[in-house]
């Protein structure tokens, strides 16, 4: 063994020990999948108005890259939807048939609604399942209003 021999071992060694406390968390395959083959979802006038409002603004949580739409792109679109419900991504095409595409695409891949799409920015909307389990959208809103009322009554008695 020469002494390069013995410093590329000596550094493989160094590394590994930080490759043992770095280690990257994979993400399994099936976590994602269940959202990967549904159709796109239909969303009604009211509701479209309504998000536009909410996205105005947001600032693009996505940037396509020189590579297009890759798995890896729309595996962070999909995290993003899961812990955002509304996103923002940037498209930097230039062809505006190529942008329609490609959100046309992503919203079919990920079961997501298109909300709209101007310019070279396209916003996406996926309800989360567990936030409609657990609240209808306004009920608290009126419980609050309710229970101000009924106060407002004690008082005056």
């Amino acid at each position: 063994m020469n002494a390069q021999d013995v410093r590329s071992n000596e550094t493989d060694e160094r590394f590994a020990s930080h490759r043992r406390r770095h280690r990257v968390r994979k993400i399994p395959e099936d976590r994602y999948a269940n959202h990967l083959q549904m159709p796109e979802l239909v969303l009604t006038p009211l509701q479209r108005r309504s998000l536009k409002a909410r996205a105005h603004g947001l600032r693009p949580v996505v940037l396509l890259g020189a590579a297009g739409l890759t798995e890896m792109v729309l595996r962070e679109i999909d995290r993003a939807l899961v812990a955002h419900q509304l996103v923002k991504i940037k498209v930097p095409l230039n062809d505006r048939g190529e942008r329609a595409q490609v959100a046309t695409d992503v919203a079919e891949k990920l079961s997501a609604a298109k909300v709209q799409s101007i310019g070279k920015m396209i916003v996406l909307f996926r309800p989360c399942a567990e936030s409609e389990e657990k609240q209808e959208p306004g009920s608290g809103v009126r419980q609050r209003q309710m229970n101000g009322r009924a106060r407002r009554k004690k008082v005056r008695e």
